[in-house]
């Protein structure tokens, strides 16, 4: 009973001696305030955490989450029944523990407007995290930060923990170009083939653009199927398709992998610039047996903005084919390209 209640008060005074006064109260009031429920509460909070100088604000937020980190909260649920009843009343009326969980997870949150003056090894320590949101403000954080992140989120991607390397994704999937130096890295975990990061990891590698495309096209120029249909997909979510996709997309479009064929034949239309092997190759999968690949193809020619008008007469055609979703697809483009439709204009 002593030992629980020793350590308890061990863990509280450690995060109290975090907790600095500002205006005359301290940080963790101000940090609860902000979730009241009441405007001019919520008001007042904002205004004094804003008037802290924004270097000082950062340095004081991250210790507050660092040093009150090791689950308070829980540690108190964990041992509140082997304490006498006035040592309870006393640490709830003197460190009450429900609201440190509160005031870590917003402290955490505020960290996202002062990354400027944070260091990127340092939030990346939070992912970490025994709370999952407080980890999860670190990850919004980190993607904040824009290349200075990158070196430690490549770490974080080979991470034993699952929390740490699905955060680091996300965080990579924020950065965007930023974040090129973790190519290899995004790359190890996609080919890992982990359920709950793939989605994650494909959006950010479509996120780097052309920066992606040599190490993508290397797969699609591989032997192994699964890797060709995860390039693939990768280009798919590129908006826009870059430039220098086109060669692998013309590849894959002749690929035998059915579904790998189907995904290039739909990414046909939007490749630029759009030339005649594009239209000989959507010419070839409109009129073919296959009805996946007319759908495909029937949908791709409404995104090439009127670039390939030999094409209109074959899908006038598809307006009749005997597979639904291969007629209403033309239907579709041709709405698309039709003179008022949102089709841009040839260049």
């Amino acid at each position: 009973m002593l030992l629980a209640g020793w350590i308890l008060l061990g863990q509280f005074q450690a995060a109290a001696a975090a907790d600095p006064k500002v205006e005359g109260q301290f940080l963790r009031t101000w940090l609860v305030d902000l979730n009241s429920g009441e405007p001019k509460v919520r008001e007042t909070a904002r205004g004094v955490l804003d008037r802290i100088p924004t270097p000082h604000r950062a340095e004081s937020l991250i210790r507050l989450v660092e040093r009150s980190g090791g689950g308070l909260d829980a540690a108190y649920e964990r041992h509140r029944e082997r304490l006498p009843r006035r040592v309870h009343y006393w640490l709830l009326r003197n460190f009450r523990p429900h609201e440190w969980v509160m005031a870590r997870r917003t402290a955490a949150a505020e960290l996202g407007g002062c990354t400027e003056h944070l260091t990127p090894d340092r939030v990346a320590r939070l992912l970490h995290d025994t709370d999952r949101v407080v980890a999860a403000h670190a990850g919004l954080a980190l993607g904040k930060m824009g290349s200075r992140a990158a070196p430690v989120l490549r770490e974080a991607l080979l991470d034993a923990n699952p929390q740490v390397r699905e955060f680091a994704a996300n965080s990579l999937a924020a950065l965007g170009k930023e974040g090129v130096a973790a190519l290899p890295e995004l790359l190890t975990v996609l080919e890992a083939n982990d359920p709950a990061l793939n989605r994650i990891v494909m959006r950010a590698l479509s996120g780097l653009g052309r920066e992606a495309v040599p190490a993508l096209g290397q797969w699609i120029e591989g032997g192994n199927v699964w890797r060709r249909r995860q390039a693939l997909a990768v280009f798919d979510q590129m908006q826009p398709l870059p430039p220098q996709a086109a060669p692998w997309v013309r590849r894959a479009a002749q690929d035998e992998d059915m579904e790998v064929k189907r995904t290039a034949i739909r990414l046909l239309g939007r490749v630029r610039p759009f030339g005649v092997e594009e239209e000989r190759l959507l010419r070839a999968a409109l009129n073919g047996e296959d009805p996946g690949l007319r759908a495909a193809a029937a949908i791709a020619i409404g995104f090439t903005g009127n670039r390939a008008p030999g094409l209109l007469p074959d899908l006038e055609r598809r307006l009749n084919d005997v597979e639904p979703r291969v007629s209403t697809n033309a239907r579709e483009s041709l709405l698309r390209l039709a003179p008022g439709g949102i089709a841009r204009p040839p260049r």
